[in-house]
């Protein structure tokens, strides 16, 4: 039913691995599963993912050694 009433076209895979950051751009790759939805859906699927990389942080750590930057 949400694919019934499309507001926006939308990446499709967008994660953090999507998103490049320098100090002078933001630039986000790999949009070849785009696709039109409502905007609800896609916010929800990006703060999801935001929130499986936060506590999957202690999961990659090296040795004790703080990912801080």
């Amino acid at each position: 039913m949400f694919r019934e009433r499309s507001q926006a076209l939308i990446h499709g895979d967008l994660h953090t691995g999507s998103i490049m950051v320098t100090t002078e751009s933001t630039q986000v790759i790999d949009p070849e599963f785009a696709f039109y939805v409502p905007m609800g859906f896609y916010i929800g699927e990006f703060v999801g993912n935001l929130i499986l990389e936060f506590f999957s942080q202690d999961g990659h750590k090296d040795d004790g050694k703080d990912h801080t930057v």
